[in-house]
């Protein structure tokens, strides 16, 4: 009846409804509200390994530091970065434990980015740990640590997991930093062998998982290593996680710049089961702000989820 009276009312009119709203307010939040039925909830996931979120041996302007805070012109380039992404959730590697993951959360509220729920994991690395942050509830959290690696020895930095309920869906986001690729061992110089047997020991903990899920990280390797191939598994092997596809706003892929051999790789991915895989939607993100790289030698990876 509304409609049909609309159009008998001269043009310039105001068509109040019972309510006191306008008819035109009305209908525009009546469509809104359908298309936001229609498309349910979406979620924004980030992981960045934000190098060093703690106190270190490190090189300040030139200057060896000992025992020495992230700088805050990273700190200032790593929340301005993180505004840009605006994620629901985000999880991190290499942050120095609760007290700096409440100094980051507390620095990110005062400027208007609100993370109520916060948590993080100790492995045999005390110094640099993973941890989450995350706007919606975590239903259930678990920190597995610590970690025994197939090769007898300890997953350094366990293993990070958070369950989530959206839209009725129950589904698990798993946080991994595996071996970097600088080791003391003769027969392995690079981690290979060690980065393969923690993969080894997560993955079984990761395909146990009775619901949806994605495994967000850095994985110090790239998609072609055998490391990933523990995660991801072959084309006969369809219950395996499967990456999504990352690029920046140029089209490159590369998440990692290792300055001392000028190298650019990919060692950061967001793995999703299959039905997380079908929620993503297009591909994944890599933020290339010009900041990213003044906060961290990694670059974040992200993407939105439709529930």
């Amino acid at each position: 009846r509304a409609v049909f009276a609309a159009r008998r009312e001269p043009v310039g009119v105001n068509l109040k409804t019972h309510s006191g709203i306008s008819f035109t307010g009305a209908l525009i939040f009546a469509c809104a509200l359908c298309l936001l039925c229609a498309q349910g909830a979406q979620l924004r996931v980030a992981t960045w390994n934000v190098r060093n979120y703690n106190t270190c041996d490190r090189v300040v302007g030139g200057v060896f530091r000992r025992d020495y805070p992230k700088p805050e012109t990273e700190k200032a380039a790593l929340r301005a970065v993180l505004h840009e992404i605006n994620a629901d959730i985000i999880v991190f590697q290499e942050m120095g434990g609760p007290l700096f993951l409440e100094e980051l959360r507390r620095d990110l509220k005062r400027d208007g980015l609100n993370y109520p729920h916060a948590n993080s994991v100790q492995g045999a690395d005390p110094a640099r740990m993973l941890a989450i942050l995350s706007r919606v509830p975590i239903v259930e959290f678990k920190a597995h640590a610590p970690l025994r690696a197939e090769s007898g020895k300890t997953v350094a930095r366990g293993l990070l997991e958070a369950v989530f309920e959206t839209q009725g869906t129950r589904w698990h986001l798993f946080a991994l930093h595996l071996k970097s690729r600088v080791n003391a061992q003769k027969g392995d110089p690079k981690a290979q062998y060690q980065r393969h047997g923690e993969a080894l020991a997560l993955n079984k903990i990761v395909q146990a998982c009775p619901a949806d899920y994605v495994v967000a990280g850095d994985f110090n390797d790239n998609a072609r290593s055998t490391t990933l191939r523990v995660f991801i598994g072959d084309d006969k092997q369809p219950g395996h996680c499967r990456p999504l596809d990352a690029r920046d706003n140029r089209g490159e892929i590369w998440t990692h710049f290792f300055a001392g051999g000028e190298r650019y790789e990919r060692f950061d991915f967001l793995l999703c089961s299959p039905a997380m895989h079908t929620r993503a939607r297009s591909q994944a993100h890599i933020a290339d702000s010009p900041l990213v790289l003044k906060a961290s030698d990694h670059r974040p990876v992200w993407a939105d989820f439709l529930f």
